[in-house]
């Protein structure tokens, strides 16, 4: 029953300091908006590159060619040794016959092209393009093969770019973080002085630190809820912009995902950040000011 008391009382305080400071109040929670809206932006469309390069990169192929001098059996055997591989999702075994097929359809003027000088060839799918270099360097020690199509320059290339991606994205993120901790604990300190009066009278009658301490607690976890729940809303008009951004710059990756679930995941991270990371901002500045 004490807490339930305790705990309306220090609502209450919060509520107050909060209308107190109108001004300073409605600018945090703008700022605070932005900085969270700004965070839920960056993860959304870190999620969208992330998943645009690592699909491009998942579509890469290995293309192996064999000798002329391969037989049926050779060609057979290291068919199911490669296929045997843990890294391999698919391989198509190409005969000269559509190999010669699949030119004519892409190329004009072939009609004098023979069977007999294309090579039979296996075309492997990779489960993961960060593989590929393994495969390549599996594939090379069969004697029956006579060249690859290398494609691990374009793999590491791909690879190369999802960790940009990823570093940039946490870098933004850290940056909107630090700029939204740091305009609550200026509106906590900010509250703190408006109170000192206050604050002076219920340290020299004993009060307890928590007693003074947790009303502001409360309005930092206010203005960082307040922001996060503006910019929860604020993400799904956004996310549709998004949306159709990455569609229409990258229109020849399917959508395989659901951007719906990532959507309220990402909503879901904000309000938690914007609560916990208000109330911390304000510990920050208590901690110091409050001794």
């Amino acid at each position: 029953m004490r807490f339930f008391i305790d705990l309306k009382r220090e609502l209450k305080e919060a509520i107050i300091s909060f209308k107190r400071n109108g001004i300073m109040s409605l600018g945090c929670i703008i700022i605070s908006t932005i900085a969270l809206l700004s965070l839920g932006v960056t993860l959304l469309v870190s999620v969208y590159g992330n998943y645009a390069v690592a699909s491009i990169g998942n579509r890469l192929k290995v293309t192996a060619f064999f000798r002329n001098d391969a037989t049926e059996e050779q060609v057979n055997e290291v068919v199911l040794r490669v296929k045997s591989l843990p890294q391999i999702k698919e391989i198509v075994y190409i005969s000269p016959e559509k190999a010669l097929e699949e030119l004519k359809q892409n190329f004009e003027d072939l009609d004098t092209l023979e069977t007999s000088s294309i090579p039979p060839s296996i075309r492997i799918t990779p489960k993961n393009s960060k593989e590929i270099n393994y495969i390549i360097e599996e594939i090379e020690k069969f004697p029956q093969i006579e060249s690859i199509n290398d494609v691990s320059d374009i793999a590491n290339s791909y690879s190369s770019m999802v960790r940009i991606v990823t570093i940039v994205s946490i870098s933004i993120i850290i940056f909107f973080f630090t700029g939204f901790i740091f305009m609550i604990s200026s509106a906590t300190n900010l509250a703190i002085y408006s109170f000192r009066k206050e604050i002076e009278i219920m340290q020299l009658i004993g009060s307890s630190r928590a007693y003074v301490r947790n009303p502001f607690l409360f309005l930092g976890g206010f203005y960082g809820l307040i922001g996060a729940i503006i910019s929860s809303l604020l993400m799904f008009p956004v996310s549709k912009e998004v949306d159709k951004i990455y569609r229409s710059f990258i229109f020849y990756v399917p959508i395989e995902f659901d951007n719906l679930r990532i959507l309220i995941f990402i909503c879901a991270s904000i309000l938690i950040i914007g609560l916990m990371g208000g109330i911390a901002a304000s510990a920050i500045s208590v901690r110091k000011y409050l001794k």
